[in-house]
């Protein structure tokens, strides 16, 4: 039988394990229980029909970006964020020692899955860009050890970055979207002046730096992506959030960009003015009020917005229109920037098929379930995530608006998502979008496509109907 050659491919990402903890408000994860049973039941069909299984997780397995490297770990605590931007190894076994901790389903799940042996089933962990620890081998050989299984029976393997067999490509993703997320040298993710220590995306810098003070005081805001959209849905529907955001966004800009805040300003004089007008909390109530009642101080105020982000170095969402076009609506530009990465991706799944003679590739890092037919004829997937997510472009602004307004009504909720790869009988690859539980299906993205693209269109009429 072909599939006593091709095991079954079972692809999960971006899980996200934190130090666990009721009170931990940086624990993103919170299905372990729905881990444990569906793992589980995965291991009875590979029992029950003899079919060789590989569980395939494709990065961010583990938030090391909001775990510290510590001995022992208060769920309550507020750690500063020298404790989680450490980088050699043993600081690393110290987070990951923390997670297995935190997670006691999630790696019993896994140690059953390995038990037995026959059939063959297989572990196979791909780092991410909030896991590099991942590649340092006292790390591996602690997860090894919690899963139960042997090192030397290859029950659990680390490939590394990206993993290819039986026509399935699979590789977190995180090389082909924002720039700041991106390793150097994604084989070895090691800093190059100081090779005994991981090399850090600014990206995660930022993270570790600002982003987990943010996610303190608003669990919720890590299910929006990408970061630079955020900006954008809360000008339209927190701006008091917003006007928090700009400043932390622009002080960051030489981490995430590279850009110094002197050039960024020299470039852009109105940049520095802009922070400083909003930094001080005088300031921001005069322009939250100014916003609210003066549609001409409200529409300048978003050109300045736009002009001072992108001399900052960050993403323009409206890329090719003049520096004086009027922004409808500022939503418009979250869901510009959020299509942007999707067909980033897309693109780089077909150049990856066109190359490596791929059937299927499989990437995950945006959070978002995809599948699509690539312009090759083969098939490009989206394996989602396992923690809250954002993904409200199917559902227009008046949703947005209520997240905003209501998040706990959304951010307990999880669309449990994965790619299965089984195999016909003369060998072929037969990849399905899956999901765990009965969420409502993702709706598929076509060619090189995605629905996002569409809602920027629909956010500009609304507000236009809204200010008549």
């Amino acid at each position: 039988m072909q599939n006593e050659i091709s095991p079954t491919k079972i692809i999960v990402s971006d899980l996200h394990l934190g130090a666990g903890g009721e009170s931990n408000k940086l624990e993103d994860f919170t299905s372990d229980r729905d881990f444990l049973i569906w793992v589980n039941r995965l291991a009875r069909e590979s029992e029950q029909l003899r079919r060789p299984m590989d569980l395939i997780i494709n990065g961010d397995f583990m938030e090391m970006l909001q775990v510290p490297a510590l001995e022992e770990f208060d769920p309550k605590a507020k750690y500063p964020p020298e404790n989680y931007e450490v980088r050699t190894e043993l600081d690393a076994v110290r987070k990951v020692n923390l997670v297995i901790k935190g997670h006691p389903q999630v790696f019993q799940a896994l140690h059953n899955f390995v038990s037995g042996g026959n059939p063959r089933r297989r572990i196979v962990i791909l780092w991410g860009n909030h896991d590099p620890e991942l590649y340092w081998p006292k790390v591996q050989e602690k997860i090894v050890e919690a899963i139960g299984a042997k090192p030397e029976d290859g029950t659990v393997i680390f490939p590394g970055y990206k993993f290819f067999e039986d026509g399935v490509y699979v590789e977190h993703g995180n090389q082909y979207s924002e720039p700041y997320n991106r390793f150097e040298n994604p084989e070895a993710p090691l800093d190059r002046r100081y090779p005994t220590r991981l090399e850090i995306p600014s990206g995660s810098e930022f993270v570790m730096r600002f982003f987990n003070d943010i996610e303190r005081e608003r669990y919720w805001i890590d299910g929006v992506k990408p970061l630079e959209s955020l900006v954008w849905y809360a000008l339209s529907y927190d701006t008091k959030f917003a006007l928090s955001l700009i400043p932390k966004l622009l002080e960051a800009a030489p981490l995430l960009t590279g850009k110094s805040a002197y050039v960024a300003s020299a470039q852009s004089p109105d940049t520095a003015a802009l922070a400083s007008e909003i930094s001080d909390h005088k300031g921001k109530e005069q322009t939250v009020r100014a916003l609210r009642e003066d549609k001409v101080y409200r529409a300048a105020f978003y050109k300045r917005v736009r002009k001072a982000l992108a001399a900052a170095g960050y993403e323009d969402p409206w890329r090719g229109e003049s520096p004086d076009y009027d922004i409808p609506h500022p939503a418009e530009g979250g869901s510009r920037l959020e299509a942007r990465i999707l067909d980033d991706l897309s693109r780089a799944a077909e150049r990856i098929a066109e190359e490596s003679g791929a059937k299927v590739v499989v990437f995950g890092h945006t959070h978002q379930p995809l599948e699509a037919w690539l312009q090759n004829g083969k098939r490009y997937f989206n394996s989602g995530t396992w923690v809250w997510r954002g993904d409200f472009s199917t559902s227009g602004p008046f949703t947005w608006e209520d997240l905003f307004k209501h998040p706990d009504k959304y951010a307990k909720m999880r669309d449990l998502t994965y790619v299965r790869v089984d195999y016909r009988k003369n060998g072929e690859p037969k990849p399905a979008l899956k999901r765990v539980g009965s969420a409502p299906q993702p709706i598929p993205r076509g060619r090189l496509g995605c629905i996002g693209a569409l809602f920027a269109p629909l956010v500009g009429l609304i507000s236009k109907l809204r200010s008549k």
